[in-house]
């Protein structure tokens, strides 16, 4: 059985605190596993620090792979990050279903917020500690299909419905 690739995003470069960052992101990953899903850290393959004689163009072409090649992604959006707003935008135009996450109260672009509005497979959570935040991840993946099945793209609408209705970031930002 092959288990669903969810490709976790978050900024790296940018993170005020890149340990602690990598913890979530490891954290979020441990759910993804607990729940059936098969997740992909960057962190672990091009790490900006540890790996640091990756060029530019390998990172890119190595993320890029994996997220195209997931059936969800999931990003943190609580600190601002170029890249995670490229990967964003490149998953809205391949039609790939995204959670974005982000703690209680944490601004987020104008910009990103409206992007992110344009696609109908976006849910938006948000929570005040990681034990919330494993609740609703867990809750959400009950309904999670696969995103190259057709006859289960209905399924995606209404788990996406569910979670954004859970969910005050659209509506209070």
């Amino acid at each position: 059985m092959t288990l669903e690739k969810v490709y976790i995003s978050g900024p790296l470069m940018a993170a005020k605190n890149l340990e602690s960052v990598k913890e979530l992101y490891d954290y979020i990953a441990e759910i993804c596993s607990e729940n059936g899903f098969n997740p992909y850290l960057p962190h672990n393959n091009t790490d900006p620090v540890r790996d640091s004689n990756i060029s530019d163009d390998e990172v890119y072409k190595k993320d890029y792979l994996e997220m195209i090649n997931s059936s969800l992604v999931i990003s943190y959006i609580g600190e601002p990050s170029h890249g995670v707003g490229a990967e964003l935008s490149i998953c809205i135009s391949q039609n790939i279903p995204i959670i974005t996450i982000k703690e209680v109260n944490q601004k987020v672009s104008r910009f990103l917020r409206g992007m992110l509005k344009t696609s109908d497979k976006v849910c938006s959570l948000e929570y005040e500690n990681t034990n919330e935040l494993r609740q609703k991840l867990s809750d959400c993946y009950i309904h999670f299909p696969n995103r190259h099945n057709e006859a289960k793209q209905t399924t995606v609408s209404v788990m996406l419905r569910q979670f954004t209705n859970m969910s005050s970031f659209h509506q209070s930002q």
